[in-house]
C-alpha cells in the first residue's frame, strides 16, 4: 500500500487539545460539519465518494455516506452497506490476532520470527528478527511494491506464495530504524496460520469479525457474492473525467485486504475504547489491550512511534491509537482515543482522494479542537537554533533495493529551508506537499507556525543532524542521502545521459545522419574493423534503449504488473554494448578514426552512457 498515513495527525490534534475542550461534539454537530464539509472537499479534491463514521464506547455518534459508491448505477454511498477497501487498516486485524495467540501462550512476542515459519529469511545480519520488530515496522527489510497488487484474479497469491515468493532483503540490522513494511505484516499473518491451522482469512473471520458482529467485514478478495454487490467502486481521475477501475487483489491478505463497512469498523473501535469487549464478544482481554497502548518503538522519547502495531500519537497524558491505509483507488484512515472515548473512521473511494482526507481532518480538528498552534508554542520556548543544521535534503528509507522501485525512496525527498525572515523552517511533504513555515518548539522539534503537525529531527553518534521524520507517521523516517544518491547527481547523470543519448541516436559518427553517405568518415584499411566495432556496438546500444523503453511502456503500471528481470533483458544487452563502446572510445582515439569533433562525440557519448548504465544499475533497474 502507498502508505500515507493521516491518522497520527488527527489524533495529535485531537490529544493536544482536548483538555481545551468542554465536551466530546454531539451527533448533531458533527452531522453539521460532515454535512457542511464533505461535499466542498470531494467537488474540490474530485471524489466519488466518502464515507465517515464517529462513536464513542457505548454507540455510534455519527455516520454517513456521501457521494457514489459506483456512478454507473447511481448507487449512493450507504455507511451500513457499502464496502471500502480499509488498505493497511487491515495490519490492526493481523496485530489483534497476533496478541490473542500470545494470550493463549502460543508465541511471544520476543520470539524470532523463524520459529515459527517452515523457510529460511536472508541470515544478512547476526540479530534474529523477532515479532514484535514485525509489530514495530523495524525488521529492517527492503519494501517491495511491485507485485503487491494485481487487478488479474489469475495473478492471486495465497500468503503462503505471497511470502515464500517474495523474500525482500534484509538491509538494515532489526530493531534499530523504523521503515514501514507490508511484508513485515504478512510474515506476521503466516505465524497466524502456522499456529491456528487455519487460514489468515478463516482466522480473522471466526476469532475477530464475527465475535464483533462485523458481518459486512471480509478480507477475501474479491469478496463473496452477498458482499460484492455492495462494493464500492475505485475511480481515478484523468482528463477531468472519472474512470472506473478493477477490484485490487491485495497478495498479502494481512498487509491491506480488508474490505469493510463504516459501522463495522466503528464496532471494532468500540471493541477497543471497551478494552477488548463488544457486548457479550470479548476478543481480548482488558490487560492485553491496555498494554497494547504501551509504546513499543520511538526514535525519540518525546515524540510518537508504534504501540504493538498500531500507530502511537499523544500529547502530555493523553494518547490515542490507529492507523490509515491506501490502495491505488481508495484512501482510509480510523484511530480511537480511549481517554476522550472517541474513534473515526473515513475513507474516499478515488485515487485523488488522499489529500481529502488530510484535510477533511484538519478541518475537523480546527471546528472543535482548538489547540495551540506552533507560533504559540515557540514562543514559549524561546529557542533560537542554528537552523542551517536542519537544511538540506533527505530521502525516504522505505524502499525496494532490487528492482526499479528502488528509485521511489531516491526521489521522495524532504528539503528543508531556511525562510528569509529566519523565523523557521519552511518544509513541504507527503503530509503537506505544498509546504508551511514550520517553527521550533523543543530542541530537534518543530511544529507548524499556524497548525499542530510536527516534524522531528534525529542527529548521529557525532551530533550531526541525520535524519527526519513527521511525528504524525513515525513509520516514514527521512535520512540524508549518500553522494551517489544525492537529487543533483542524479540530474546531472541522467541529463546528460539522455542528451548525448539524443545526440548518438542523430549526429555522427554514430548516429541515424551517418546512413548519408557524404556524412561518413573514412577509415585506413587498419581501422575498418574498429570502425565497424565503434559504429554497430553503439547503434546496437541506441537500438536496445529504445526496444527497453518500448517495453517499459508496455508494461503500464508497475504496481499491477509482476515486471522482473526478463522485462530488463534489452537493458542486460545495452549494458554490454556500453561496456563495448567504451572499449571503441579508446581505439578510436587510437587509430584516428573519424574527425576529432567526432572522436570527442564519441567519447562523450561512450562515457555519459556507461554513466546512465551505472546509475540505472545502482537503482534497481537490473533486479539485483
Amino acid at each position: 500500500m502507498r502508505k500515507f498515513i493521516w491518522t497520527g495527525f488527527l489524533l495529535s490534534v485531537l490529544a493536544a487539545s482536548a483538555a481545551h475542550a468542554q465536551s466530546k461534539p454531539t451527533p448533531e454537530q458533527l452531522s453539521r460539519f460532515f454535512d457542511r464539509t464533505v461535499p466542498a472537499l470531494m467537488e474540490q479534491h474530485h471524489v466519488v465518494g466518502v464515507v465517515v463514521g464517529v462513536t464513542d464506547g457505548s454507540d455510534t455518534l455519527f455516520s454517513s455516506g456521501y457521494g457514489n459508491a459506483n456512478l454507473d448505477k447511481d448507487t449512493p454511498v450507504d455507511p451500513n452497506m457499502t464496502l471500502f477497501r480499509a488498505g493497511s487498516i487491515s495490519k490492526l486485524f493481523t496485530w489483534t490476532a497476533i496478541m490473542q495467540l500470545e494470550e493463549q501462550g502460543k508465541l511471544d512476542l520476543k520470539d524470532p520470527v523463524e520459529k515459527y515459519l517452515d523457510f529460511e529469511l536472508p541470515d544478512t545480519f547476526e540479530e534474529p528478527v523477532r515479532i514484535i520488530d514485525l509489530m514495530n515496522h523495524t525488521p529492517g527489510f527492503e519494501d517491495r511494491l511491485i507485485g503487491l497488487f494485481t487487478l488479474d484474479e489469475e495473478m492471486k497469491q495465497t500468503l503462503e506464495q505471497s511470502v515464500k515468493r517474495n523474500i525482500p532483503r534484509r538491509v538494515r540490522p532489526p530493531g534499530t530504524e523504523v521503515s514501514y513494511s507490508n511484508y513485515g505484516t504478512m510474515l506476521a499473518g503466516y505465524i497466524v496460520e502456522r499456529i491456528s491451522g487455519m487460514s489468515y482469512e478463516e482466522y480473522v473471520k471466526s476469532r475477530i469479525l464475527d465475535p464483533l458482529g462485523m458481518t459486512r467485514s471480509t478480507f477475501l478478495q474479491p469478496p463473496p457474492p452477498q458482499l460484492a454487490e455492495h462494493m464500492a467502486t475505485g475511480y481515478s481521475y484523468r482528463a477531468g473525467e472519472f474512470i472506473p477501475e478493477k477490484f485490487e487483489i491485495v497478495n498479502g491478505a494481512p498487509a491491506g485486504a480488508l474490505s469493510t463497512t463504516a459501522e463495522d469498523m466503528l464496532r471494532f473501535y468500540r471493541a477497543y475504547l471497551n478494552d477488548g469487549r463488544l457486548g457479550d464478544a470479548r476478543i481480548l482481554q482488558g490487560d492485553t489491550v491496555r498494554r497494547m497502548r504501551q509504546p513499543t518503538f520511538r526514535h525519540d522519547s518525546r515524540a510518537r512511534g508504534t504501540a504493538h502495531g498500531f500507530f502511537e500519537a499523544g500529547y502530555g497524558e493523553l494518547r490515542g491509537y490507529g492507523h490509515g491505509g491506501d490502495t491505488m483507488f481508495f484512501h482510509s484512515d480510523s484511530a480511537y482515543l480511549p481517554n476522550e472515548d472517541l474513534a473515526y473512521f473515513v475513507s474516499t473511494n478515488t485515487a485523488t482522494g488522499m489529500l481529502l482526507v488530510l484535510e477533511l481532518i484538519e478541518k475537523l480538528a480546527q471546528e472543535f479542537f482548538p489547540a495551540a498552534t506552533g507560533r504559540e508554542l515557540a514562543a514559549q520556548a524561546g529557542l533560537d537554533p542554528d537552523l542551517r543544521e536542519y537544511t538540506g535534503f533527505f530521502s525516504m528509507n522505505r524502499r525496494a533495493e532490487s528492482d526499479p522501485t528502488q528509485i521511489m525512496g531516491g526521489v521522495t525527498l524532504i528539503n528543508p529551508k531556511i525562510v528569509e525572515n529566519g523565523d523557521g523552517l519552511w518544509i513541504a511533504s507527503m503530509l503537506e506537499p505544498e509546504g508551511s513555515l514550520y517553527v521550533p518548539v523543543a530542541r530537534d522539534i518543530f511544529q507548524q507556525a499556524e497548525g499542530q503537525m510536527r516534524i522531528v529531527f534525529l542527529r548521529d553518534d557525532r551530533g550531526r543532524v541525520q535524519s527526519l521524520y513527521a511525528d504524525e507517521i513515525p513509520a516514514f523516517l527521512f535520512s540524508r542521502p549518500p553522494w551517489i544518491e544525492h537529487p543533483i547527481v542524479s540530474l546531472i547523470v541522467v541529463s546528460l545521459g539522455l542528451l548525448f543519448l539524443l545526440t548518438g541516436l542523430i549526429a555522427p559518427p554514430a548516429g541515424l545522419l551517418t546512413f548519408f553517405a557524404r556524412l561518413r568518415s573514412k577509415a585506413t584499411a587498419a581501422g575498418k574493423q574498429v570502425r565497424l566495432l565503434a559504429l554497430w556496438s553503439a547503434r546496437s546500444y541506441l537500438t536496445l534503449i529504445v526496444i527497453q523503453i518500448i517495453v517499459v511502456a508496455g508494461l503500464g503500471n508497475f504496481v499491477f504488473v509482476p515486471v522482473g528481470p526478463v522485462h530488463a533483458i534489452p537493458l542486460y544487452l545495452a549494458a554490454a554494448a556500453a561496456v563495448v563502446i567504451l572499449i571503441s572510445a579508446v581505439l578510436v582515439w587510437k587509430h584516428k578514426l573519424f574527425r576529432l569533433i567526432g572522436r570527442l562525440h564519441y567519447s562523450t557519448f561512450a562515457l555519459f552512457q556507461a554513466l546512465l548504465i551505472a546509475w540505472l544499475a545502482y537503482w534497481g533497474f537490473f533486479f539485483v
